[in-house]
């Protein structure tokens, strides 16, 4: 008997001396959980919306004179195009404000225009194409004259722009504010100039003369094309001052002789190229597809007239279903009210993520294959997702996005980042939706942490319940999804930014145009103007269609 309490009593001592080492190892596993999600919050950059919440905290109900919003400068130039076209028709508030069917040629009456301009009070992000602009579509450069010749500048904004720099006459001319015609019979190679207008009737005339045939949905887009050489109008080399940065070349296939145009009529009447073709409806029809996927996407009140109209307008009305996610209602379209303890900040994304993935379990389940989370200024090409589902079985765990990691250690987290988009199977979202309704206390301890950091901790959650995160990248080694940005991600280089966090987070991504795949899928930190711009370049074949852009 005594032996017997002899070895109860050691057994005892070690049950505590584990236990005590379990306990050290949590604790220790929590500081460095809690240190890796302090650092990848610092070096996370802030969105816009985060920035003004940090000025305007401290600041009683954001009424101080530096956090006052600005009024909408109301001045539209007769012609111009605010983001592509009057208001999206997607809720039944705007369809008063809806755009002229893509036959009509009547303009937008002074009644719409002032209508617009009243629903535009509160926008932040807007961006007009000015009358009188000739842009490159792939860069966001201007056609300008110089005492040089024929250049391309940075596009000035509107309250530097004196006078209409380009108009388009009934021959077919394009005319700069001199009153010179743009003339392009050239060499090859060589840059157009600008000469005294021809007689129209006069054989030589056609060198002056222009064809412009727009395509595109949002900013109508098309090739420049002299009527006597039959050259197009092409950006030349910017690597070297020494030569013309804009050229006559033969006309190709290639993105880079894509330009919008927006000249001006010369007697003022409407309406011009650019604003006839921005009538346009965008197409909201659904795409067939062998499997069904729901969206939900995480947003602010601040950016429910801007960022929520662009993502539906672009990618998310190609969605089964989509759902919003904000702390307040957002006009026409399925909303889920998070329930947060304070004001709806990025300090609670993870609770606000938690609830999305709670009602989108609790509620669908059983009626979609894939559930996608994204943020605002997500962007994704649906028709590139829809392929690269089909290779994979909902009923099966999956996880899909950027993965990140936080480094090189055996502790470290491996994750998939939130912006450019996560994707899970219907068995993940199983798997995930009852862990967060679970007693675990290993889960419970994850699931109650407040952090910034929701992907990170779904990553965390997901590799408990056996589903990792792990490379998704195509045949050739290129990412999908970008979490940088498409323009930070080529341009990044190891050897002039090697203590970037970019490099500590995607050690093995791959530099210039061989980072990224080219039918990538999604993209973080595009704003309204730029999403509607890369579905013109996708339309075009000329983004994410399965060729470089250059």
């Amino acid at each position: 008997q005594d032996q017997h309490q002899q070895d109860q009593q050691q057994q005892d001592q070690q049950n505590q001396h584990h236990q005590e080492d379990q306990q050290q190892q949590q604790v220790e596993e929590d500081q460095h959980v809690a240190e890796v999600e302090k650092e990848y919050e610092k070096n996370m950059p802030k969105g816009d919306d985060e920035e003004k919440e940090e000025e305007e905290e401290g600041s009683k109900d954001g009424k101080n004179e530096h956090n006052a919003q600005q009024p909408f400068d109301k001045t539209l130039p007769q012609g111009s195009v605010v983001d592509g076209k009057m208001l999206s028709p997607s809720s039944d508030a705007d369809n008063a404000f809806s755009t002229p069917a893509a036959s009509s040629t009547t303009p937008w009456s002074k009644e719409a225009q002032e209508a617009y301009f009243a629903h535009l009070d509160d926008l932040q992000h807007r961006r007009i194409v000015f009358l009188g602009e000739i842009r490159t579509k792939l860069a966001d450069l201007c056609l300008d004259t110089s005492s040089y010749g024929l250049e391309l500048f940075s596009c000035p904004p509107e309250k530097k722009r004196s006078e209409v720099d380009w108009r388009w006459d009934e021959h077919s001319r394009l005319l700069d504010a001199s009153g010179s015609c743009l003339d392009g019979d050239v060499e090859e190679g060589r840059p157009p100039r600008m000469q005294p207008c021809l007689d129209p009737g006069s054989a030589e005339a056609a060198s002056q003369q222009w064809t412009y045939k727009p395509e595109g949905r949002w900013y109508p887009t098309g090739r420049l094309v002299n009527q006597r050489s039959g050259l197009c109008l092409a950006p030349g080399t910017l690597q070297s001052s020494l030569l013309p940065n804009v050229a006559m070349k033969k006309c190709s296939d290639s993105c880079a002789e894509l330009w919008t145009v927006n000249a001006a009529n010369p007697d003022g009447s409407e309406p011009t190229i650019l604003f006839r073709q921005a009538q346009e409806q965008v197409p909201t029809s659904k795409p067939k597809r062998s499997s069904k996927i729901l969206c939900w996407v995480m947003t602010h009140k601040k950016n429910h007239d801007t960022k929520v109209t662009a993502v539906y307008d672009t990618w998310g009305y190609r969605c089964d279903k989509i759902i919003f996610v904000s702390s307040d209602q957002v006009p026409g379209h399925e909303t889920l009210i998070t329930q947060l303890p304070g004001p709806d900040k990025r300090d609670y994304l993870w609770r606000k993520s938690q609830q999305a993935w709670k009602f989108v379990y609790n509620t669908y389940l059983n009626d979609y294959d894939w559930f996608i989370r994204g943020d605002d200024d997500t962007f994704l090409f649906m028709d590139n997702l829809d392929e690269h589902l089909e290779q994979f079985n909902p009923n099966e765990p999956h996880y899909f996005g950027r993965r990140f990691q936080t480094g090189n250690s055996s502790q470290d987290i491996h994750f998939y980042s939130g912006g450019p988009g996560t994707i899970i199977s219907r068995k993940t979202l199983e798997l995930l939706g009852q862990a967060l309704q679970s007693d675990d206390k290993k889960i419970m301890h994850t699931i109650n942490e407040e952090t910034f950091a929701d992907d990170l901790k779904l990553g965390q959650l997901l590799e408990m319940l056996g589903v990792p995160a792990i490379n998704n990248r195509d045949s050739e080694g290129r990412e999908l999804f970008m979490a940088l940005g498409l323009g930070s991600e080529r341009s990044i280089k190891r050897q002039t930014s090697l203590d970037h966090w970019f490099w500590i987070y995607s050690p093995e991504a791959k530099e210039g145009l061989e980072c990224c795949s080219k039918k990538w899928i999604g993209c973080h930190y595009l704003n309204p103007d730029e999403m509607r711009h890369m579905i013109d370049l996708h339309v075009l074949g000329c983004e994410g269609a399965g060729r470089f852009p250059f």
